[in-house]
């Protein structure tokens, strides 16, 4: 091949890969363009699931869990303690006006909560079953839903995650008869140093660093822990109807309940 031939095909190579590179700017803007301009693209925010659950009911704080569902027309969970439920009248009463309450899903906490005595508890996984089952029975619970007490364990079908202080073994066994074990993904702040509205703040900071984060179980879905005792005093009944009013003001979050974990929502 002469001298000039080489330079020609030099100089027909460097066109081409002027012209492809002008190509490829050129597709970059129109796809830049496009998902600026597109209003199903713009601001686009994912839609977040959130699972408010209060342990340890009933007691004095049930009829305020109960009075906020209603007025606030939230979905949430309650995970019961049979041997509350049988303390007196008023507790059965509390009980009732869950079962009740179409806001309200009910799940179980066993029927003694261990009588505080953790460690031991679970050293027999076969009693831990023993004391669902009881509860199951007492109460005529119509699901599987169900938490541990003290510990945050999760047995789903797709997932699972173990609380290092024990309760692993009772966790798989309740699995293996088809319970969902749920633990929690953020508890509520406890910190009446801070004003309600601070605390209402904080909850949801921790809900957002949380998804920006990725460490939520499953991601977009968000449980958090509460328990009804905390509605026996009026700083934490006035946070928490604070953070629900700031939550449903964004309108890509919801609140649901654990027999829809984890629920898939669309945009």
């Amino acid at each position: 091949m002469s001298l000039i031939s080489k330079k020609n095909q030099m100089v027909s190579i460097k066109k081409l890969s002027f012209l492809l590179c002008l190509f490829l700017m050129a597709f970059y803007i129109a796809v830049s363009c496009q998902i600026i301009l597109d209003p199903s693209t713009k601001n686009k925010e994912h839609k977040v699931a959130l699972y408010l659950t209060f342990d340890d009911g009933p007691c004095a704080g049930s009829i305020e869990v109960n009075l906020i569902t209603i007025s606030d027309s939230i979905k949430v969970n309650v995970f019961i303690i049979g041997s509350h439920v049988f303390l007196n009248d008023t507790m059965k009463s509390y009980y009732q006006s869950y079962l009740n309450n179409p806001f309200i899903e009910i799940g179980n906490h066993s029927f003694s909560h261990a009588n505080g005595k953790y460690r031991k508890y679970y050293e027999n996984p076969s009693l831990v079953m023993k004391d669902f089952l009881m509860n199951e029975d007492t109460l005529h619970l119509k699901n599987k839903i169900a938490r541990l007490p003290g510990r945050n364990i999760w047995r789903l079908k797709k997932r699972s995650r173990d609380d290092f202080a024990g309760g692993n073994a009772a966790a798989d066994s309740l699995a293996e008869r088809k319970y969902s074990v749920f633990g929690w993904d953020i508890e509520w702040l406890y910190n009446m140093e801070l004003s309600e509205e601070d605390t209402s703040n904080e909850m949801v900071a921790m809900i957002e660093n949380m998804l920006k984060q990725k460490t939520s179980l499953r991601q977009w879905n968000i449980v958090i822990l509460c328990h009804d005792q905390m509605l026996e005093n009026k700083y934490d009944k006035d946070a928490l109807q604070l953070f629900i009013r700031k939550i449903k003001d964004k309108k890509n979050y919801s609140f649901e309940h654990l027999s829809d974990y984890p629920k898939s929502l669309s945009n």
